[in-house]
């Protein structure tokens, strides 16, 4: 396994978020968020701003219906990668089979409640789901062994520097 320690700043970046990777074969970012719904383009927002206007959606209740999630494309072990990220959402994690559709696909959801999910699909069918976070002392850091995981699978470094970072955002109309 990859050495989680290069993934450290994930422990500090967000209290909740969902992060997932799908294998691009061809389709762009607005594509596969099509997958769950109609989309409007934010234009390209850091992590922050993307926040912000993901809690207004929750300031006017409609976080059920609508959530904002941010779309690139990485480059893996030999295939490219769309990945999302929904601060403080879920969209991917409870959909992750409509956002994948028959492609490969992997996520990883936590939030403030120490709620976490890892899951891995491919060719549409679920072959992992778990909790990784362990009650074991020597085991305090599963958001980082989480990203580990994710590039083994995929060959996707997530970065710091992508993760803060500007990329295209979107309002997903999508019904959790």
């Amino acid at each position: 396994m990859s050495d989680w320690t290069r993934f450290d700043w994930i422990d500090e970046a967000t209290d909740a978020a969902t992060i997932a990777l799908v294998a691009a074969d061809g389709h762009t970012p607005e594509a596969v968020l099509g997958r769950l719904g109609p989309i409007r383009p934010l234009g390209d927002l850091d992590f922050g701003a993307a926040a912000e206007a993901g809690m207004d959606l929750y300031e006017r209740d409609v976080y059920d219906q609508q959530g904002v999630v941010q779309a690139s494309v990485l480059e893996g072990a030999g295939r490219a990668w769309v990945v999302t990220l929904e601060e403080n959402g879920y969209r991917a994690d409870l959909q992750l089979d409509r956002l994948a559709g028959v492609h490969s696909a992997v996520s990883f959801f936590w939030n403030v409640n120490a709620v976490m999910r890892v899951q891995r699909r491919e060719h549409g069918v679920e072959v992992e789901s778990f909790d990784p976070l362990l009650d074991r002392p020597d085991e305090e850091h599963p958001h980082a062994a989480s990203l580990a995981l994710i590039e083994d699978w995929t060959g996707v470094t997530l970065t710091e520097d992508w993760f803060a970072g500007p990329k295209p955002t979107y309002l997903v109309e999508s019904q959790v």
